[in-house]
């Protein structure tokens, strides 16, 4: 029967701890990363500007936006807060783009030609989207804060 060596019983240890920090880390970053996606808008998010509810913040930010088909027309965030209207998220592009394609309804996204209509389909990229939940108070219609988070 042989003896076991010396040296190999100190590096065991050492080994098995290496291993279970390394299945740690994985596994962190695993829930870090589902965490982040739940963040994330989902198919059938709104974002609704109600004149009646207190905004986010107050903002007098334009963003040009896509639609579909090609073309711009811009998104008045001050306008919009006053007049109402709301987005709906209708689906995400896969990567690289992740654009999501939104549905816009309400009386008026601008004043004058670069106005998106009354009803018009939109892509945003996650930036111009979540600025404008913030700036509506929220995603959801009850505003329940940034994110969805109390």
């Amino acid at each position: 029967m042989a003896l076991p060596n010396p040296e190999t019983r100190s590096i065991q240890p050492l080994l098995l701890l290496s291993g279970a920090t390394l299945l740690t880390i994985v596994l962190v970053a695993t829930a870090v990363a589902r965490v982040a996606a739940g963040l994330s808008p989902r198919v059938g998010d709104i974002v609704s500007f109600d004149p009646q509810a207190p905004a986010g913040f107050a903002s007098d930010a334009r963003l040009a936006v896509t639609r579909p088909g090609g073309g711009e027309c811009d998104l008045d965030v001050g306008l919009m807060r006053m007049t109402g209207g709301s987005l709906v998220v209708e689906r995400r592009d896969p990567p690289p783009t992740r654009l999501f394609h939104v549905r816009w309804v309400g009386p008026h996204t601008s004043v004058g030609a670069r106005n998106c209509g009354m009803e018009a389909s939109l892509l945003l990229p996650i930036s111009d989207l979540v600025a404008l939940a913030s700036a509506a108070g929220g995603f959801g219609t009850g505003h329940r804060g940034f994110l969805g988070l109390r």
